[in-house]
């Protein structure tokens, strides 16, 4: 067992030249790392050690630059070479930790922990990268043409705005004249037709009055301006069940309510003195009840408490009963007559009036949703050079177990569950990529409302593709989607940068 910092001091004083190579330092930074004097200027100038101090596992300068290979220093870097594959950077902390950080195990120098597998890794990333080159060469290619679509497609949007924009303004003509043809046709029209109809009214509410006054005259036998239950009973048109009789349960049921029994005012002699005479006349009747027909016979309650005056029939009995006697007063004419000539006349000037205007709108609407749907497409983002218009109207569909997810830039996103409903996942917003690169990002958004949730949304990360494909699908959060796709619309070609592979 031997002393690790003992192990640094050794190595760091072995190293010779001028500029030296330092453990974790790239290579554009070892003129930094001056042994000429055997000195070590700290990089942040807070100081001066010994070159053996570098990588000695003490931290000696305030800004850890003496211990760029070892772990004693925070907010220090390690330089990973990774011959072979790309190198990287990575936190000076993680150095000898016993995970494999870089692929060239140079940040487990100590420890032996890990293997060197840059020679694997760079063979997959060399891979990956020949396929991304053709994705890019073919796409690109695919893109060159959506462009030049593009462009032809806004040329003839140009084109037609100027063909349409004068059309529009004729038929805006045609369409104010055609409004006001109709409506000096449709005044004496209204006109008419009301005094028509208001005179109408008035004959079928007079005649609706005569037929009710007559049938309530008909049944109101003794005149007295009420109809009773006794006058009920001797109509056979109250015969509900057809049976030849009227039965007292039928006659009341006309009535449509309870018998009421009358309560004589407190107090009120004379009243009670007309009510001491209409007993004796009842008990009279009473002594003769027996020879009066069965039928006739009240069943414990007086049939004079259950009457209708005029007003009551009007509005409780007449329409229930009205056909029952429509053979003594005939039902009253309640079927509107056409119109006279001279109106009829009108109308048909007034229609010709609204067709000639509908079809002027017609044509006016038309042509100006037309203008304001090339309007729009003029004022759509559809990047710097119009790639992205292709797709206006077009949608990328991918399948996911029982769910279809359908991205349509520049109009919505959905979510369709086989044999159910479609959700949608959004309404189109925008590009949102980050700066320089803002066409890599499609977000939608304002979906349907989940329950006792958001409202749906869906970010898309676009990536180069020779084929529009949509994958990888997810919902990280409640409600907010995640998805990847590949378009040729993304190939455009990058700076060339330096190759390290």
């Amino acid at each position: 067992m031997f002393c690790l910092s003992s192990v640094v001091v050794l190595l760091a004083c072995a190293i010779y030249g001028t500029n030296a190579i330092v453990r974790g330092v790239a290579p554009e930074r070892t003129g930094l790392y001056n042994e000429a004097n055997g000195v070590f200027a700290c990089l942040d100038g807070s100081g001066q050690l010994k070159f053996a101090q570098v990588n000695d596992d003490y931290c000696d300068c305030k800004d850890g630059s003496d211990e760029p290979g070892t772990s004693a220093c925070p907010n220090v870097v390690f330089y990973c070479a990774n011959e072979g594959h790309v190198a990287a950077q990575i936190p000076s902390s993680t150095v000898n930790d016993g995970y494999c950080d870089c692929c060239d195990a140079s940040d487990e120098w100590a420890t032996g922990a890990c293997e060197n597998t840059c020679e694997e890794a760079g063979r997959a990333l060399r891979l990956e990268r020949e396929l991304a080159k053709q994705r890019l060469e073919q796409g690109g290619k695919l893109r060159a043409d959506m462009v030049a679509r593009a462009k032809q497609a806004k040329i003839e949007r140009t084109t037609k705005l100027e063909e349409l924009r004068p059309k529009e303004l004729v038929l805006k003509s045609h369409l104010d004249e055609a409004n006001a043809a109709k409506d000096a046709k449709e005044a004496p029209e209204k006109e008419k037709k009301e005094a028509f109809d208001k005179q109408w009214e008035d004959e079928k509410e007079a005649n609706q009055e005569k037929a009710k006054q007559a049938l309530f005259a008909h049944i109101d036998s003794n005149g007295n301006q009420l109809i009773e239950v006794a006058e009920i009973l001797a109509r056979s048109e109250f015969d509900s069940d057809g049976d030849g009789t009227v039965s007292q349960e039928e006659a009341e049921g006309f009535f449509g309510k309870a018998p009421k029994e009358e309560e004589p005012p407190v107090g009120d002699d004379d009243y009670n003195e007309n009510n001491n005479e209409n007993n004796n006349e009842n008990n009279n009747m009473n002594s003769n009840e027996n020879n009066m027909p069965p039928e006739s016979k009240a069943t414990g309650t007086s049939v004079q408490t259950l009457t209708l005056n005029r007003e009551e029939f009007d509005t409780e009995m007449y329409h229930d009963v009205k056909e029952k006697f429509q053979h003594v007063v005939p039902l009253p004419n309640e079927n509107k007559p056409e119109y006279p000539s001279d109106i009829a006349a009108l109308i048909a000037d007034a229609d010709a009036a609204r067709q000639a205007h509908q079809t002027a709108n017609s044509d006016w609407t038309q042509v100006h949703n037309e203008i304001t749907e090339i309007e729009k497409k003029h004022t759509m983002d559809y990047g710097p050079d119009d790639a992205w218009g292709t797709l206006h109207g077009q949608c990328i569909e991918s399948k996911a177990s029982e769910y279809t997810y359908k991205v349509c830039p520049f109009d919505r996103a959905s979510q369709e569950e086989s044999g159910s409903r479609s959700h949608n996942l959004g309404n189109w917003v925008g590009f949102e990529g980050p700066d320089g690169d803002k066409y890599s990002v499609l977000k939608f958004d304002n979906g349907e409302r989940c329950w006792q949730g958001p409202a749906r949304s869906l970010t898309v990360t676009v990536s180069c593709g020779s084929e529009p494909e949509l994958y990888n699908v997810q919902e990280p959060s409640k409600c907010e989607y995640t998805a990847s796709m590949r378009h040729p619309a993304a190939c455009v070609p990058r700076a060339a940068g330096h190759d390290e592979l």
